[in-house]
Parts: structure tokens; C-alpha cells; sequence
């Protein structure tokens, strides 16, 4: 027997009710996410790849992506440990990036840093979304997921 749902004066499946076309805007169509825990490292000024990346393909151009991470980052001194999220070598934020903790004058410090954005591709190609960071000055190592502390990036298509 077939399950059924009345959607105003309609009757219908459950199968074509949930299918992309018949959801209504601003609806979750899909999520993917990736778990990473291997550390990375940089003394650079300039973004780096934490490693965790994402790929998700979208169903329409009008659809936009929520970007979800929560990334566990490290410095070695007073420094500021700056990050932010990318689709393919796009930053998403500002140039200051999305989040920053400022650890001068607390020296070597670890945090936990969740960062969101919605972002408006305009595009059904694969697209691939990371977490990157960088240090703002200084040679002293910062660092992402240290100590094998998890990280989380996750993605969802939502219907425009």
C-alpha cells in the first residue's frame, strides 16, 4: 500500500511529494558533511587549506549553500589565528575572514571556532567548500585540529 499525504485540495504520494521540484523554497534538499582530525600546520600570512574540504553539487542555480564548520585551532605565541571558509580558492568573508581570536598577551592558546555563511553560487557544477586559516604575523607554528581534535564542515543545498 502506497503512503499518502494531502497537500491542500491534493492528494498525492509520498515519493513525488519530496521530490526537489515539489519542496517549497527555503527547504533543505540536501546535506553532506566531512569529519577531519589530522593536524595541520602553517606560519603563513597568507590562507591555508585546514584539509577539511567538502564537495556538494547543486540541483539549481537559484539555490543557495549554508556552510557550517567547527574547527579546533592553536597558536604558539601571541598571535592572531585568523579563519575562514572558501569555495574552490574564493574567501567567503572578508579579508579579515570570518572568525578571529586575538591571543596577544595571553601567549600560546587553544580554541574551538565555529563559523556559518550562506553562500549564492549561481551554479550546478561540483563545487568544493573548505575551512582555511593563517596567522596574522610572527613565525610561531598555528595550527588546526591539534591534538587530533575533530573538526567538522557541513553543507546544505537549500532551495531557492
Amino acid at each position: 500500500m502506497a503512503l499518502t499525504k494531502v497537500i491542500g485540495d491534493a492528494i498525492g504520494t509520498v515519493a513525488n511529494q519530496f521530490a526537489d521540484a515539489n519542496m517549497s523554497p527555503d527547504s533543505i534538499i540536501q546535506t553532506v558533511f566531512s569529519v577531519d582530525d589530522s593536524e595541520t600546520t602553517t606560519t603563513s600570512t597568507s590562507y591555508v587549506t585546514t584539509g577539511l574540504t567538502r564537495t556538494i553539487t547543486l540541483s539549481a542555480t537559484s539555490s543557495k549553500v549554508l556552510i557550517i564548520s567547527n574547527n579546533n585551532f592553536y597558536n604558539g605565541g601571541a598571535f592572531l589565528v585568523l579563519g575562514s571558509l572558501f569555495r574552490g580558492s574564493t574567501n567567503l568573508a572578508n579579508a579579515n575572514g570570518l572568525i578571529q581570536a586575538n591571543t596577544s598577551n595571553r601567549g600560546a592558546m587553544g580554541f574551538t571556532q565555529s563559523m556559518f555563511t550562506i553562500d549564492s553560487p549561481n551554479s550546478t557544477s561540483e563545487l568544493t567548500y573548505g575551512t582555511f586559516f593563517k596567522i596574522n604575523t610572527g613565525s610561531t607554528n598555528g595550527y588546526s585540529s591539534i591534538n587530533n581534535g575533530r573538526d567538522y564542515l557541513i553543507c546544505m543545498e537549500i532551495r531557492g
